[in-house]
């Protein structure tokens, strides 16, 4: 994949809803290149087979995880641990809580266009006590490099906030200060993370290392 283009993203959910939030949320950092539903084969997924990355939906009905094609990455949003084991035993490179809001996965996706494996936190202590028991988990593959500026703690404070989808105005109050200030933070992040929008800065801080999914 050329880092300077946008990454191609076939997305794949089980309803219209899931489909068009996804490709919305995707669509500033990404270029969503076809939609399927649920259950279609790879070779049907998209007019153009040409995409770099493909984001699958499982549902809210588990089904079996498809077996992702040689070479593209698969990031699988799923409702619990078990489900993100089973997805990434059979090589999805990522999982993510279905839960999760379009700039998480936007991250995720551009982590996993970086050479990383991405597993959600809260997927994390399920995986890891599998992997001590002998199961199968996911490390991330080479460290990512560091920002040129550090982020100050409370720079860092206002980004998990954004990544978790909060306005100026929630931010303020989750940290108790004015939205004037907040937004002077956001217009912070925006400049040492060198992106346009809310989401491209959460996508380069996963990228930067500065930002867990």
């Amino acid at each position: 994949m050329d880092s300077r283009s946008p990454a191609r993203v076939l997305v794949v959910a089980p309803d219209d809803a899931a489909r068009d939030s996804l490709t919305l949320a995707l669509g500033d950092v990404s270029d969503v290149i076809g939609v399927a539903g649920d259950g279609v084969p790879f070779e049907l997924g998209a007019q153009n087979d040409d995409f770099d990355l493909i984001v699958w939906d499982e549902g809210a009905t588990a089904a079996a995880a498809p077996t992702p094609r040689a070479g593209v990455p698969l990031l699988a949003l799923v409702g619990d641990a078990e489900r993100a084991r089973a997805w990434l035993a059979g090589g999805a490179r990522g999982a993510l809580h279905r839960e999760r809001d379009g700039g998480r996965v936007a991250a995720a996706l551009a982590a996993m266009g970086a050479g990383l494996v991405v597993v959600d936190e809260a997927f994390g202590p399920a995986l890891a006590d599998a992997s001590a028991r002998g199961g199968d988990t996911a490390v991330s593959a080479t460290p990512a490099p560091t920002l040129a500026e550090p982020l100050t703690a409370r720079e860092q404070e206002v980004l998990e906030l954004m990544a978790e989808g909060l306005s100026n105005k929630q931010i303020a109050d989750a940290l108790g200060f004015s939205s004037h200030t907040a937004k002077f933070h956001v217009n912070t992040l925006l400049a040492k993370l060198d992106a346009e929008t809310r989401t491209e800065a959460v996508v380069r801080a996963v990228r930067l290392g500065v930002l867990a999914i």
